[in-house]
């Protein structure tokens, strides 16, 4: 359910600036794509269709309906997302455009940065051959690794940025992961324990 105040006081969700509105005119509530128009206690009543509604009343509105209140007519259904086809009670049409959230700005996160630096360390331990055979070296970079992919999760989706780091972390580091688990394993199966 969705509840628009309006009328002339900064506090309503749409402002009139017509000294012929009151400071909380009417309201429009949307339950269900069916929408109704509530009178609240206005000087100078609110009009469906040229038509004066009563005072503290309230009544169903359809898209097609002309909503003026003092001397404003109101596009009401522009305070609605698109419902229906605008053919009868409750099916406004939605004449103002929906929002859209907008989109990340460029950049990176800092998480993303983050596990992408991590993955590089990782890659760099992978340059230290005389290491290659001791399993718990491979635990080491598997760790290593796993972590950057934790941060480059985390940092991808917290803010929605830094995505080019977060994937290249993502790629190196699954690759390094399994890697690393292969080795341990071929080292294990293999006998060689390097202890």
């Amino acid at each position: 359910m969705k509840i628009v105040k309006i009328g002339r006081s900064s506090s309503n969700d749409v402002v009139i600036q017509d000294n012929q509105v009151s400071r909380a005119h009417c309201q429009i509530i949307e339950d269900y794509g069916q929408f109704t128009i509530i009178d609240t206690n206005s000087t100078n009543g609110v009009f469906i269709n040229g038509m004066r509604m009563r005072t503290n009343g309230q009544q169903p509105l359809r898209s097609t309906d002309i909503v003026r209140i003092g001397n404003t007519t109101l596009n009401w259904t522009q305070y609605f997302p698109p419902i229906g086809n605008g053919t009868g009670t409750g099916t406004g049409t939605g004449a103002g455009p929906v929002p859209v959230p907008p989109r990340p700005e460029p950049g990176f996160s800092v998480l993303s940065l983050v596990s992408f630096i991590i993955s590089m360390v990782g890659v760099l331990m992978l340059t230290v051959p005389p290491l290659w055979f001791f399993w718990w070296w491979w635990i080491v970079v598997g760790l290593v690794f796993l972590a950057s992919l934790i941060l480059a999760s985390i940092g991808a989706s917290s803010d929605g940025r830094g995505t080019g780091f977060a994937i290249a972390a993502d790629i190196v580091s699954g690759i390094g992961v399994v890697g690393a688990i292969v080795m341990i394993i071929v080292l294990l199966s293999n006998g060689i324990y390097g202890l």
